[in-house]
């Protein structure tokens, strides 16, 4: 049985949102994390400037959140050369937990006119809405809300969910957020069948990012302390319980300054040390805790 499988029976941990029983064996599935950062990059240019502004867009599908959107890009892309995925969630003004299949989008009211037109020729049924894009949206940070490379799934693909290929927008403070982006790494037949969550730190006020880890799983616990933040990865599995390594990130050298596995809840202490939970699962799968503390060098 693959991870992912078994993956997708553990939803109800209280541990891990997302997570109940497994079978009684350990699953790894870390895959390499970088500790070094990259410089922070700026946003493709794929989609426009959307930030504070009133959007309208050219709606040729509406779907719930559900992996089978994927299916009806991939036939919709052959009439809509620039068909984008956004999510309802994205926009105060509409209905949540939809997904638009776009295939223009603009601040400009007439030219959305003229592209419903030429939209109708494919699917009649197309139809224009206005979207009042929040501030800290992937609409906003002009960021894609499924990955291009998720558009490759294969078909038929039937282990895969919705969760694993929407990607993730997690605030940290009025001056940075989190993103993950779910992908497809191309391989459906490795340890993880081709998942991958990549997690990023984003600038707000710019929306350039910084690549903090290639694999992320259940990012959570995000906490700063003056230059420095610390947050959790899910790294591995436990006979039925999910392990943690947490780790700690100094925003001014732009790198990961200490990473520790089996702990979880990371607080910083002080400019130099962290606390977290121990992990450490017995032979009967339960998780027993016991509060660290560690220190760390910044230079």
């Amino acid at each position: 049985m693959s991870i992912w499988k078994v993956k997708r029976q553990i939803s109800e941990i209280k541990l891990v949102r997302k997570f109940i029983k497994l079978l009684p064996f350990i699953f790894v599935f870390c895959a390499p994390c970088p500790l070094s950062g990259v410089a922070f990059s700026s946003p493709p240019d794929k989609l426009p400037e959307t930030k504070d502004k009133s959007l309208f867009l050219s709606i040729v599908a509406t779907e719930t959140q559900r992996l089978e959107l994927i299916i009806k890009y991939q036939q919709l892309s052959k009439q809509f050369k620039y068909l984008r995925i956004v999510s309802s969630n994205d926009c105060s003004n509409l209905k949540p937990e939809l997904v638009f299949l776009v295939s223009a989008q603009s601040s400009n009211k007439s030219k959305i006119k003229e592209a419903l037109n030429n939209a109708k020729v494919h699917v009649v049924d197309s139809y224009m809405r206005e979207c009042k894009a929040k501030p800290g949206s992937f609409l906003t940070y002009n960021i894609p809300f499924i990955d291009d490379s998720i558009l490759k799934l294969p078909r038929g693909t039937i282990s895969w969910s919705f969760d694993d290929v929407a990607s993730q927008l997690i605030p940290l403070d009025d001056e940075f957020s989190f993103l993950v982006v779910k992908k497809y790494n191309g391989n459906i037949n490795d340890e993880v069948e081709g998942r991958e969550a990549s997690l990023y730190l984003i600038k707000n006020k710019s929306s350039k990012r910084l690549k903090l880890l290639q694999q992320c799983w259940d990012f959570s616990e995000p906490v700063r302390k003056q230059s420095l933040f610390s947050f959790q990865c899910m790294t591995e599995m436990a006979v039925n319980q999910p392990v943690h390594t947490i780790y700690v990130y100094d925003i001014k050298e732009q790198k990961m300054v200490f990473k520790k596995s089996y702990c979880q809840k990371p607080e910083i202490k002080a400019l130099s040390s962290v606390a977290c939970y121990g992990e450490s699962v017995n032979e009967f799968g339960e998780l027993n805790l016991i509060q660290q503390v560690y220190k760390f060098n910044l230079q």
